[in-house]
């Protein structure tokens, strides 16, 4: 870190592997590098490794860096916090645009549609197929977030086409046009498959839920309605809405 200092070059990216200093020292770094001030500008992407599951005073570190630093380009949590770790709104007060949780179960559901990132990964979140028909739901009746792409590794198998159709049935996403795509793809260690389902409301925005092997799921919300006509052309304007 300090090769950018002698070259009077600005560092860009911090990882720092907070397990490997004291909580005093960890703090110094934050302060230093992650914190804007007059001298010094705050580095632009963080990224804190555990490289093992935090203890209590782990824990203690995390929650005090995360106060301390202002990234704005992307923020990365790659440890595992215990059971009794909290999610605080002043750890995202800065809207990186670009936040990844590795070990989500410390973020709640309605934090996660709450946060403000352009772009957004939650691994091992505690999410089941419930929260996933919630966000349908409040796609359909004009919840708009202010992310753009939320990504989700549910904790359970959830099958995406059993949700919309139990939505359809019970008339809860009424609102909505729903089309359904399968795209497959072909790579060299094997092919997969996802499921798409867009979902237009009558205002022109569309919801896009992607869903793979039944756990990953990512929810695409495009707003530009004079966008949304040439990008959705194929599938928004012919016969195979619901």
């Amino acid at each position: 870190m300090h090769l950018s200092d002698i070259f009077n070059v600005p560092l860009i990216n911090l990882e720092l592997h907070f397990q490997d200093f004291t909580l005093v020292d960890n703090e110094t770094i934050i302060d230093f590098y992650c914190c804007e001030n007059k001298e010094k500008s705050a580095v632009k992407s963080l990224t804190l490794f555990g490289k093992h599951s935090n203890t209590s005073e782990d824990d203690a570190v995390v929650d005090s860096l995360l106060c301390r630093q202002e990234a704005k380009v992307k923020l990365k949590l790659l440890f595992k916090p215990t059971s009794e770790f909290k999610f605080r709104t002043e750890y995202i007060r800065s809207n990186a645009n670009f936040f990844e949780s590795r070990h989500s179960h410390w973020i709640s559901f309605q934090d996660a549609i709450e946060l403000k990132s352009f772009v957004i990964f939650l691994f091992n979140s505690s999410f089941n197929r419930n929260h996933l028909k919630l966000l349908i739901e409040k796609w359909n009746i004009g919840w708009t977030p202010e992310w753009i792409t939320l990504t989700i590794e549910f904790c359970e198998s959830v099958d995406i086409d059993e949700c919309v159709n139990e939505l359809t049935l019970t008339e809860r996403i009424s609102n909505l046009q729903v089309c359904r795509k399968l795209t497959k793809y072909e790579y060299a260690n094997g092919n997969t498959s996802v499921i798409h389902y867009h979902l237009r409301r009558p205002d022109g925005t569309v919801g896009v839920i992607s869903f793979e092997n039944n756990t990953i799921g990512m929810f695409q919300a495009y707003c530009d309605v004079e966008d949304n006509s040439a990008t959705f052309s194929n599938v928004l304007f012919n016969n195979k809405f619901q």
